[in-house]
């Protein structure tokens, strides 16, 4: 099931309509039927909003199957992407879960890659994030402040905080791990 059916549905279960679900998080209603549509993916921040509106994690949008246990992501395997169906990396962000599977789990392991070309959203969401720089060259703005992050380099922050992430001249890979309270 694709990234607009699941929020679909989990709206649709709660007996939300869009409007009430724009209550909820804060987003607008258009954005949010883009998003049920397939036409619009959201920024990990609105995805985090509109899931936390729902009562869910990121992470529930991305399990197709709950595993029992320890859950191992092989080097070789593709863990499926969070974009809407037909967009592009040119949206500017793309994640995978690296825990697939693991219900109730506390954090959202991501493998993001960014395009430097892409024009960059601001986010803001209850919660932590850590990000660590793989490949490429990133700059993260957190409020006010900006840092330019290379490989190897990592940061951990408060998510409330308006932040917006951007790949530097070429494109980046990075790990991200999203935790939100319940």
């Amino acid at each position: 099931m694709s990234l607009a059916n699941k929020l679909a549905t989990l709206r649709a279960h709660q007996r939300l309509t869009l409007e009430q679900l724009a209550e909820r998080s804060g987003l607008p209603a258009a954005l949010l039927q883009e998003i049920e549509a397939g036409t619009t993916t959201p920024a990990l921040g609105q995805l985090a909003s509109i899931t936390r509106a729902l009562g869910s994690r990121v992470g529930t949008l991305l399990d197709d199957a709950q595993v029992e246990g320890a859950v191992v992501t092989r080097a070789d395997e593709q863990p499926p992407s969070l974009r809407a169906a037909g967009s592009t990396l040119a949206d500017g962000m793309n994640f995978r879960s690296l825990a697939r599977g693991k219900p109730a789990r506390a954090m959202d392991p991501l493998l993001v890659d960014l395009l430097p070309e892409a024009e960059p959203r601001d986010s803001s969401h209850e919660g932590e994030e850590f990000l660590h720089v793989l490949t490429g060259r990133v700059e993260l703005s957190l409020g006010s402040e900006r840092y330019l992050l290379q490989p190897g380099d990592s940061i951990y922050f408060d998510s409330i905080t308006r932040h917006r992430l951007q790949a530097i001249d070429a494109p980046a890979r990075l790990i991200a791990v999203v935790y939100q309270p319940a």
